[in-house]
């Protein structure tokens, strides 16, 4: 006997609102930019680690770092590297800046596994207003941690962030090779970070 399933319609249930609705589309499009621009601070902190480590033996250094699965254990030897560091014409910046930047790394990864952990839903009003919001129903903490918070304004301040300690790690890196290799150059400046979103009301 064949079974009769039901038509779906375009009344769908908030639970079975589905990711392809384009009231998710600035979501999606944010979240992914924040991935992205996550990937490539953590790419510039490899080859951070490598000018720090000296250019002779590359490919044995980034076979370390490669070979730690935790993106917070690479930043944890490249801390390491940073503080025992034998080139004499290290600049005096480079041992502090490099310890900002991990720690300001370290607080954004928190938000980086919200975001990337976190199971949404989607609300549509009588009004026709869509609403994303975090699914807390099954106690999922990362999803807990975005009560009260615009999501969406989360996800655009990470990939800020992201962005902006990206340049200063590859800014930190190429001017610690020009300084190795004898020549003059100015040391970057720390960039300024955006302040958090508010919660909402």
């Amino acid at each position: 006997m064949k079974v009769r399933r039901p038509r779906h319609t375009s009344k769908h249930p908030d639970f079975f609102i589905r990711i392809t609705d384009p009231g998710f589309r600035p979501y999606v499009t944010a979240l992914g930019q924040f991935t992205l621009a996550w990937n490539n601070l953590q790419n510039s902190l490899a080859f951070l680690f490598l000018v720090t480590m000296g250019d002779e033996v590359a490919n044995q250094n980034i076979a370390v770092w490669s070979a730690l699965k935790s993106d917070r254990s690479q930043r944890d030897i490249l801390l390491a590297a940073t503080k025992n560091n034998t080139f004499p014409a290290i600049p005096i910046e480079f041992v502090s800046d490099v310890d900002w930047l991990c720690k300001e790394v370290n607080r954004l990864e928190d938000l980086r596994n919200d975001a990337t952990h976190a199971p949404l839903y989607a609300h549509r009003r009588i009004n026709g207003e869509f609403l994303v919001l975090p699914a807390t129903g099954f106690g999922n903490a990362r999803a807990a941690k975005l009560i009260d918070k615009d999501i969406l304004a989360e996800f655009r301040f990470g990939r800020d962030v992201a962005g902006l300690l990206a340049q200063f790690t590859v800014e930190i890196a190429d001017g610690l090779r020009h300084i190795l290799a004898g020549e003059i150059h100015e040391w970057p400046s720390r960039p300024k970070l955006p302040p958090k979103p508010p919660r909402k009301s």
